[in-house]
């Protein structure tokens, strides 16, 4: 197989460790460029239940009502 190319191989023909090195990779988090900051905001709006729109509508109107 030469470097960067793909095979393509049945599953049944890996060996056990390859398996569990496939399930392994699969089940790790992503690596991202998300500071801790714009985790939480991510983490609010998906435990609110709205649609980012409407999360957004939410804070302003309720900064609006802050205010008055």
């Amino acid at each position: 197989m030469e470097e960067g190319s793909i095979e393509e191989l049945d599953w049944d023909s890996l060996s056990n460790e390859d398996k569990l090195n496939i399930i392994n990779s699969s089940t790790e988090d992503p690596e991202t460029d998300l500071d801790e900051s714009e985790i939480q905001l991510i983490s609010a709006i998906r435990n609110s239940g709205m649609t980012p729109a409407e999360y957004l509508q939410h804070i302003e109107e309720s900064g609006v009502e802050r205010y008055l």
